[in-house]
């Protein structure tokens, strides 16, 4: 390997470095809240909020936790 190549690949890995540090992820959901409306008592409920990632990097979930 030459050192044309070696230096090509740095540059592109660098170049790759940069990029992804620069995006940022950013969450969107499709709906905030969710009003269950009347319940009877020891009823079991669920319900499925929808999210994206809309950002230009990985968007990482490390924990959740109910209100």
């Amino acid at each position: 390997m030459n050192y044309k190549n070696i230096i090509l690949y740095i540059l592109f890995a660098f170049m790759f470095l940069i990029i992804s540090c620069l995006g940022k992820p950013r969450i969107e959901f499709n709906e905030l809240i969710h009003d269950f409306g009347d319940v009877k008592q020891n009823s079991e409920l669920s319900h499925i909020f929808l999210f994206k990632n809309t950002g230009s990097s990985t968007l990482s979930i490390d924990k959740i936790k109910a209100g």
